[in-house]
């Protein structure tokens, strides 16, 4: 009888150590998509601050986002992520959007 209750017991801490490792493993896997929605916006952030600093030193928007890289340091993951960016006019702040790029694909 011992016996028995002792394998019912290595069952169930076995059970709940198991249940444990999936709980922690499905959590992980939300905080790290969760990471890449941050990761977006700071993109996103950086791009528009720089735009914004464009404009108040030059008195226009940059054409594109490569003027950003090269006049105002902007840095970011080109293989990770595409930058929209569209010019509606030099005094008008431009549309822009960052997307996570699909695996496998080149934006």
């Amino acid at each position: 009888m011992r016996r028995a209750l002792r394998n019912l017991s290595q069952w169930i801490g076995l059970f709940v150590l198991l249940a444990l490792g999936a709980v922690l493993l499905v959590f992980l896997s939300g905080a790290s998509k969760g990471g890449t929605s941050d990761q977006v916006e700071l993109i996103e952030q950086a791009v528009r601050r720089a735009a914004v600093q464009c404009y108040a030193l030059e008195g226009a928007y940059p054409p594109d986002v490569a003027y950003l890289q090269a006049h105002y340091g902007l840095t970011y993951d080109e293989s990770r992520y595409f930058i929209h960016y569209r010019v509606e006019g030099s005094n008008l702040l431009p549309d822009i959007e960052v997307f996570e790029s699909l695996e496998g694909e080149s934006p």
